[in-house]
């Protein structure tokens, strides 16, 4: 490590935490003149003295690490290089140029996912590309620069030393700084994407999740307020675990409740739930009780439910008609052919993929088969009409122009509510 570039180093950082204390200084002479300036506007002066008081407390639990990692990145087409110190949190001064940038921010990602040279970033106006000409990680503790060093490569054993030594915890805090290009991908991937997470006990399933929620809230917090996401736990050590750790990743009111809580919380019916450790003593000491809880992972067990599958599965398709208005348009026969047609495979392994692969297959069934099913209608209407009175004739045109308007849109609407009722 070269001494000249430590102790420019060290006062690199002693001034950024200077501009720290300036930028509190100023939030709190705002915080100061938020009830003179809003007096008559209740709403605006609760909303920014929140705002405030919420920068401050970031502020205060950062500045004495208020940055990790550095990048110099020269962008296409400017000869300016940037240099682009990554923190916990992002900082900006009063004129809105950044000190510290967020570790969720589209521009850090280099940081996890590229290797020095050519590079690029995906930000909302566009894919940046440049040049990333350094890319520096540090050890700061109380303020004070303990070392640097360099990384060329997107991923370097050495930095993760400083923390396989360190406390579960504390590796859970510092995760922000040695997060690996593969979880990276995870946690930026894309808020409309399901992801499942797998891996052995301890390899940092919930590390990763944890992040992916604080990197969610931070990218899409002007649509998406933190109290609508939802955390499910296996039990309440862990709820409790989650709530002690998004607040350090600058996540607060997401919502954190166990299987039995959201039961009881979302079910419209009362939930009588037993203690754990009540269950467990009554599993033990209960010879019946004992003898389900032996039975429920018996293969037995396995084999009675795959039992009531596969009944489910040869009686999904009711003995009913899809019918419009009284008149028959697709027969029973015609649903389950169909619905016993499709073959189980990865996509359709499910009964009810396998109804809504039913839909869309009947739907360009009834708009390839249209003048025969018409044709059947009108049978049925002119059988109707010769039964009835002149007034009710009236009533069954109407019925038949119903019917032709649903069948040219291929009984879309129709047939949303009769699978409705079997999913």
């Amino acid at each position: 490590m070269d001494n000249n570039e430590f102790k420019k180093e060290k006062e690199n950082l002693q001034s950024i935490i200077e501009k720290y204390r300036e930028i509190m200084q100023y939030y709190n002479l705002r915080l100061e003149a938020i009830p003179r300036i809003y007096m008559n506007n209740p709403t605006m002066m609760n909303n920014s003295i929140e705002m405030y008081t919420e920068k401050i407390r970031l502020m205060e639990k950062s500045i004495n690490k208020p940055y990790f990692a550095r990048l110099d990145f020269a962008r296409d087409g400017e000869t300016k290089v940037e240099t682009l110190y990554i923190g916990k949190v992002g900082v900006m001064d009063e004129e809105n140029n950044n000190i510290t940038i967020d570790w969720r921010a589209p521009v850090s990602s280099m940081y996890y996912d590229s290797n020095i040279g050519r590079a690029s970033y995906e930000a909302p106006e566009g894919t940046c590309t440049g040049e990333l000409l350094l890319k520096r990680q540090y050890e700061i503790e109380n303020r004070e620069l303990i070392s640097f060093q360099d990384v060329d490569t997107v991923s370097n054993d050495d930095l993760l030393k400083p923390y396989l030594s360190a406390s579960a915890d504390n590796r859970l805090k510092n995760i922000v700084s040695t997060i690996q290009q593969e979880q990276n991908s995870i946690i930026r991937e894309s808020i409309s994407k399901n992801i499942i997470i797998q891996g052995v006990a301890g390899s940092g399933k919930t590390t990763v999740a944890l992040h992916r929620i604080a990197y969610l809230v931070y990218n899409n917090r002007d649509t998406i307020k933190p109290n609508q996401y939802l955390v499910i736990g296996p039990n309440k050590f862990f709820v409790n675990y989650i709530s002690g750790v998004l607040p350090d990743l600058d996540v607060e009111n997401v919502k954190q409740l166990t299987y039995e809580e959201l039961c009881s919380e979302f079910l419209n019916e009362d939930i009588e739930l037993i203690d754990e450790d009540k269950k467990l003593i009554m599993s033990i000491s209960d010879e019946k009780i004992l003898n389900y809880e032996k039975f429920k992972v018996s293969m037995k067990f396995k084999q009675a439910l795959d039992k009531f599958i596969k009944e489910m599965d040869n009686n999904i398709i009711p003995d009913k008609n899809i019918e419009i208005k009284g008149y028959e348009v697709i027969t029973n026969n015609t649903i389950k052919d169909i619905y016993f047609s499709i073959e189980t495979s990865n996509i359709y392994n499910t009964i009810k993929n396998k109804l809504d692969r039913t839909n869309l297959i009947l739907s360009k069934y009834i708009d390839d088969k249209y003048d025969e099913i018409m044709e059947n209608v009108k049978k049925q209407y002119q059988k109707n009409i010769n039964i009835v009175s002149k007034e009710i004739n009236k009533n069954e045109l109407e019925k038949l122009n119903f019917v032709e308007k649903e069948i040219k849109t291929g009984c879309k609407t129709s047939l949303k509510k009769y699978f409705k009722t079997l999913i």
